[in-house]
């Protein structure tokens, strides 16, 4: 069913935009972090507590925001099931990239570029449910998928970014 949900939200047609902004990765604090894990998808990752709320829990959703013709985060939702506080820190890491995009030369005050962001969380725990554990084959196959495409645009001319890393952890 989520599964689904994730496909069917990729193909709803719109316009096409040509417009694409790409990200610098800035010096300071966030170089060393991107440096390490070299996706920012993993920037964006940081400070999401997912393993700790509901062990057992899959989460998926999938975050769409706006970069202006200023390099700024004007628009910015999500669509899914991941816990709030983790929608919050993903949102302000995502905010943190503001200023941080490289414009094309042409760029024109009304050029903008929406990207997809999803997110992925397996649960922790290897001791839940049957069915659950179930559930999360074919979503960690999607997972895989999306991680090694290059960013792509979907029918709405969204760019499909890397998703988060891989986040299922081991079982304390």
């Amino acid at each position: 069913m989520l599964l689904s949900l994730l496909l069917l939200s990729l193909s709803i047609p719109s316009y096409a935009q040509n417009w694409r902004p790409d990200f610098r990765i800035p010096l300071g604090p966030e170089a060393i972090w991107l440096q390490y894990y070299n996706e920012l998808s993993h920037f964006w990752a940081k400070g999401t507590d997912v393993g700790t709320v509901d062990r057992c829990k899959i989460q998926v959703s999938m975050f769409y925001f706006r970069v202006n013709s200023q390099g700024e985060i004007d628009s910015i939702y999500t669509q899914g099931n991941l816990n709030r506080s983790a929608t919050e820190a993903v949102y302000k890491n995502i905010y943190e990239t503001e200023g941080k995009w490289v414009l094309p030369k042409d760029t024109k005050s009304t050029d903008s570029c929406w990207f997809i962001y999803p997110f992925f969380a397996f649960g922790s725990s290897r001791s839940c449910s049957d069915e659950l554990l179930a559930d999360r084959y074919p979503l960690s196959l999607l997972y895989q998928q999306l991680s090694v495409l290059k960013s792509t645009e979907d029918q709405r001319g969204r760019v499909l970014l890397h998703p988060s890393p891989y986040s299922m952890f081991a079982e304390k």
